[in-house]
């Protein structure tokens, strides 16, 4: 199965912090901040710039839709340029454009704290490779940390009683079973469904901060990608 990079930046309570629009590089470079232009080669946002390929890219819409061809953007509405025509799109509806090739499926997105059992929509097939890299810090009812979690056993009110409080921990489907991710994890999948994730809380009790988590599903990755997350802002 062929896949390409993908995102899906969620829209969550309005409790949780949005995130701001994400750009990967070629050479791994994460960058987040509002984009304000896309032209000549650059990303323009604003207080910086990053080089993109002057070559075609992938555009795919939430909604489903995906174009191929040259892009530009300006005021929040990027443009397609393709044979036989060319098509608009208002930035919060764009979900990736992709510049290069790869085999593996990404997604770059936040996990709120306060956000509870979060869905990513990426599609697991059993047995496919799976890596997850996760960074951050939350702040919860009986602490804070980063994707670890505490150092002792969560309480019995947590969201997943077995793993640490404040630690990064995933499904497959929704009845899957539940592992912990940490800072990173790498495995297969166990099972056919989508990927979960929650930050590990005690439940009702306020918590805030967000993990930023990397998801990578399929063969070894393509090389020389450059990718763009617009936020729903």
């Amino acid at each position: 199965m062929r896949f390409l990079i993908c995102a899906s930046i969620l829209a969550l309570a309005a409790a949780c912090a949005k995130p701001g629009d994400r750009m990967v590089s070629a050479d791994g470079t994460v960058a987040v901040g509002r984009l304000v232009a896309v032209s000549g080669g650059e990303a323009d946002f604003g207080s910086f710039t990053l080089p993109v390929p002057q070559a075609p890219a992938r555009v795919t819409l939430r909604s489903g839709a995906s174009y191929y061809g040259d892009v530009s953007m300006a005021d929040r509405m990027l443009q397609i340029a393709f044979d036989g025509g060319t098509a608009g799109a208002r930035m919060k509806d764009v979900s990736s454009i992709v510049w290069g090739d790869t085999a593996v499926e990404s997604i770059l997105f936040d996990v709120p704290a306060c956000a509870g059992w979060v869905n990513t929509h990426l599609v697991m097939v059993r047995g496919t490779p799976i890596s997850i890299a996760s960074g951050g810090r939350a702040v919860f009812g009986t602490g804070s940390s980063g994707p670890e979690g505490l150092e002792r056993t969560a309480t019995t009110v947590s969201t997943v009683p077995e793993a640490r409080d404040g630690s990064l921990v995933a499904r497959i489907g929704e009845e899957g079973g539940q592992f912990t991710v940490g800072t990173a994890w790498s495995g297969t999948a166990a099972a056919d469904g989508e990927l979960w994730l929650v930050v590990n809380t005690p439940a009702e009790r306020p918590s805030s901060g967000t993990y930023t988590v990397t998801i990578s599903a399929g063969e070894a990755p393509g090389r020389g990608v450059t990718a763009i997350y617009p936020s729903r802002r």
